[in-house]
C-alpha cells in the first residue's frame, strides 16, 4: 500500500491526535488557573461522581495504570485535594476522598469545561454526539487489551 492509497486524514489516530492537540491547551488554560494539572483533571472529575473509591477503581475510571493514578492522587493529597486512607475492611487498600478543597474545585471548573465542550459542540445534533459517542466506544473496545 502506498499513502496515496490511504490518506492522512483517513487514519483515526491522526484525526483524533489533531483534536486532541487543539482541545488539551484549551482545557489546561482553565483548569491551570485553579492549580490543577491536566492528568489531576481526569481524577478530581471521576472523584466528583463517586467519591470514597480504591485506588484501583479510580484508576479503571480514568483509564490508567494503578502505578500511574498513585502518582497523581499523591500531588493531590499534597495539593490537599484528596485524603488517602487505608480501608477499614482490606488494609490493602488505599480509599480515595475528596477533601473540602477538592470538592469545591468542581463549581468552579465544571463550568468553564463544559462552557469548552458547548464550543466544540456547536453545529452538532444529539444524534450524531450520541452516534460519535458510540463508535468511540466501539474503537475503544476494539483495541483494549483482552483481560
Amino acid at each position: 500500500m502506498r499513502a496515496q492509497d490511504y490518506p492522512i486524514d483517513r487514519s483515526i489516530g491522526f484525526q483524533l491526535g489533531r483534536t486532541f492537540r487543539r482541545l488539551r491547551p484549551i482545557m489546561e488554560q482553565q483548569i491551570n488557573s485553579a492549580g490543577i494539572s491536566y492528568g489531576m483533571w481526569f481524577f478530581l472529575r471521576a472523584l466528583w461522581e463517586r467519591d470514597g473509591v480504591s485506588q484501583r477503581e479510580i484508576a479503571e475510571m480514568v483509564g490508567l495504570t494503578q502505578p500511574t493514578a498513585w502518582a497523581a492522587l499523591r500531588k493531590l493529597e499534597a495539593q490537599k485535594m484528596v485524603t488517602l486512607r487505608p480501608d477499614e475492611e482490606d488494609k490493602r487498600r488505599v480509599l480515595v476522598f475528596l477533601t473540602e478543597r477538592g470538592k469545591g474545585l468542581e463549581e468552579v471548573l465544571l463550568p468553564r469545561v463544559e462552557h469548552i465542550n458547548e464550543v466544540a459542540l456547536q453545529g452538532i445534533s444529539n444524534a450524531e454526539l450520541a452516534t460519535f459517542q458510540r463508535v468511540l466506544r466501539k474503537i475503544e473496545a476494539n483495541i483494549s487489551p483482552a483481560d
